[in-house]
């Protein structure tokens, strides 16, 4: 948008610096001038319409910095100055802090216009009509993002999307309004909402639209059930991103959501998790937080975020994963979590790795108990039968209790003649907070039996690059010092 622009405009200058004839061929290619960016100087911009021809163009207006704010254009004054060439716009970015602005771009009719992306800082005292976007000619519209902007919505306004991000809601937009948009647009690739949307605008429930370009989903409506409207209208068998947050106003439909309106879009989150090899869940007080484990930049992941009691996510994500593993349990916050969440996080089978942060140092006592129980009176295996990853605080911890929980749980795996999965056992430094006590340095003669009972593949000590694989520490008398192990 407006930064690669920017970088765009500036690799061209560049360009034409270079000898005169790299100038001549520059200024003579119009498909190079296409952009039209309200910070750069009005001498540049006129450049760019000349040499354009009649190409379509880029209009994008940035709302300045403090640093820009005098030598920038209001963003009414740059409309005067491109305004002869709205006839050739295909793409229009509106960054503006004045909704009393945005009709000059938006009220009339562009032919070519396709993209459009506003984003603006809706003030609720502003006495202005809601906007009829394009005179209602919207039906080259492919790429819609509008944050804030008060528009006016309506049954039909769009019909051909390739994908539409709106956010920050706060007007008369109904769920019934995007499901006729989806309805209208079989091409749809990406759908983003969130904010204060309505239920319906009709009391017609239209058919369920299969779409299947869509790649991504996410909304964020306030409240669920615009959100469940949503989703029981559309089906997108090939999404890759699919994210949901729920909040905590919503809780009494949170149960009938999840095993009812997240239904058919289970196998998506199932798949996603097989294709990121692990997904996460997160223990807090109050939030079930549930996410893919998924790179920076890549093309699948998903998110479910609800502000509800934990057993219901817990149960909820061992039926959507069936008997796939992966799933990691992190205790990184300082959550109240009771003996009844923690028995259910026992039961887990998709559980393969839990990672206990340093604000839980002080309960690990509840952790090494739960470990080294049987999963229920008919089943000898303990739970979270199929652990293969325990990380723990460098702090609030003996040796001695590790030690007896890694032999109950070898003991309960024996009796029930069950294979017990390889324990990787970890702590660290990294996980230490300062303001606790100092870690714990087990005696290596301890720590060797741990090592050696069957099933515990190893136990890692991580600290600093200078520490890192110290496992321990005994007194050596011969030596009169540490040895370190």
């Amino acid at each position: 948008e407006a930064y690669t622009s920017r970088l765009y405009m500036r690799a061209l200058y560049t360009i034409r610096e270079v000898s005169r004839h790299w100038q001549d061929v520059v200024d003579g290619t119009p498909s190079f001038w296409t952009v039209v960016l309200s910070t750069l100087p009005p001498h540049v911009n006129n450049a760019t319409m000349v040499r354009s021809a009649a190409l379509p163009l880029t209009v994008v207006y940035e709302y300045p910095g403090e640093w820009n704010m005098r030598r920038h254009p209001a963003s009414w004054m740059f409309y005067r100055t491109i305004a002869h060439t709205r006839a050739r716009w295909s793409a229009l970015v509106l960054d503006i802090s004045d909704d009393g602005d945005i009709p000059e771009y938006l009220a009339d009719p562009a032919p070519l216009l396709q993209t459009v992306i506003v984003r603006s800082s809706l003030r609720e005292e502003l006495d202005i009509e809601p906007l009829e976007i394009l005179g209602g000619q919207t039906e080259n519209l492919q790429y819609v993002a509008i944050s804030a902007a008060l528009i006016r919505w309506k049954i039909g306004l769009f019909t051909h999307l390739k994908a539409l991000h709106l956010t920050s809601v706060r007007y008369n937009l109904a769920a019934s309004h995007i499901v006729d948009f989806a309805h209208a647009s079989l091409s749809l690739e990406e759908l983003s909402i969130g904010g204060a949307l309505e239920l319906a605008a009709s009391q017609i429930s239209p058919p369920i639209i299969t779409l299947l370009h869509l790649k991504s989903i996410e909304l964020e409506c306030s409240d669920i059930r615009a959100t469940e409207y949503i989703l029981r209208h559309i089906r997108a068998p090939s999404c890759l991103k699919f994210a949901v947050y729920i909040g905590e106003e919503d809780l009494p439909d949170v149960s009938r959501f999840v095993h009812e309106t997240l239904k058919p879009f289970q196998d998506i989150l199932r798949r996603i998790h097989i294709e990121n090899g692990a997904s996460e869940m997160a223990v807090r007080t109050f939030e079930f937080d549930w996410r893919s484990h998924t790179e920076a930049g890549g093309e699948c992941g998903f998110t479910i975020q609800l502000e509800t009691y934990y057993p219901m996510g817990i149960h909820w994500v061992e039926e959507v994963l069936q008997q796939e593993g992966g799933v990691q349990v992190l205790f990184f916050y300082g959550a109240a979590v009771n003996s009844t969440v923690m028995r259910d996080i026992g039961l887990m089978r998709c559980a393969t790795s839990v990672i206990v942060g340093a604000q839980w140092a002080g309960r690990l006592d509840e952790f090494f108990q739960l470990l080294c129980q049987p999963l229920d009176s008919d089943t000898y295996v303990p739970s979270l039968p199929n652990l293969r990853e325990f990380l723990i605080p460098s702090t609030g911890w003996g040796v001695q209790d590790l030690l007896e929980m890694v032999q109950l749980r070898r003991t309960i795996f024996s009796e029930g003649r069950v294979e017990q999965p390889p324990l990787r056992i970890n702590t660290g430094v990294d996980m230490w907070d300062g303001n606790l006590s100092l870690p714990t340095i087990p005696d290596l003669a301890i720590l060797t039996k741990i090592k050696g009972v069957e099933g515990v593949e190893d136990v890692r000590f991580l600290g600093p690059e200078r520490e890192d694989g110290m496992l321990g520490v005994v007194w050596n008398e011969e030596a009169s010092g540490p040895t370190w192990g």
